[in-house]
């Protein structure tokens, strides 16, 4: 599974891509909860019923309808505050995409399988790959957590520059800066490489 960080970094680039549809206290409220919609399936940790335990070692909370649940209601809510038009298409995208950004990373790990239709179907999805360390065991003398967490910034953070670059700031940016991109996206392909070559 990947990272708190890792789904932080995931959250915080699809806030950035788009964020000019809020006032400024409204937009860190919004920043923060993305980083919890991206967040969320990760509750089988702390909520009991939750768990894997009861559900035949199936992480349920990693299925489309879980990831996806959080996000609707958060654009249901949006609605029957007054959002409406592009604001609500930007932001219910955002939420959406947050949401998902979830499996996506933790598919890219390839080791743990995720039961993406459930509750539809029980079947369990896994890449036959991974490119995406685990989550490092929290422990402060442990050399795997700090190992692991730069892959997945290696990784993942060149990527956030590349998303800046070419959707916040349009099309012409990409042209622009067609050197920089480049740069950024063989750093990514390098620790993804890395993290390809991790036992598993």
């Amino acid at each position: 599974m990947s990272s708190f960080i890792g789904h932080s970094i995931a959250a915080t680039t699809i806030y950035y891509v788009r964020n000019r549809t809020l006032n400024e206290f409204k937009q860190k409220l919004w920043f923060v909860w993305l980083i919890v919609l991206a967040s969320i399936p990760d509750l089988d940790y702390i909520v009991p019923f939750l768990n894997r335990a009861h559900y035949d070692n199936a992480r349920v909370t990693h299925s489309f309808v879980f990831s996806l649940l959080f996000p609707f209601c958060t654009i249901l809510g949006l609605f029957l505050a007054g959002s409406r038009g592009k604001s609500l298409k930007i932001l219910g995208l955002q939420a959406i995409a947050s949401g998902l950004s979830h499996l996506v990373l933790d598919l890219c790990v390839g080791v743990t399988p995720l039961p993406l239709l459930f509750p539809f179907s029980s079947h369990l999805f896994k890449l036959p790959f991974g490119f995406l360390p685990s989550a490092g065991k929290l422990n402060p003398t442990n050399y795997f957590l700090y190992r692991n967490l730069a892959i997945e910034l290696g990784f993942l953070l060149p990527l956030t520059g590349v998303s800046l670059i070419c959707f916040q700031r349009g099309i012409g940016s990409c042209n622009r800066n067609i050197l920089k991109i480049v740069v950024l996206l063989l750093i990514s392909l390098g620790f993804a490489i890395w993290g390809w070559r991790l036992p598993r």
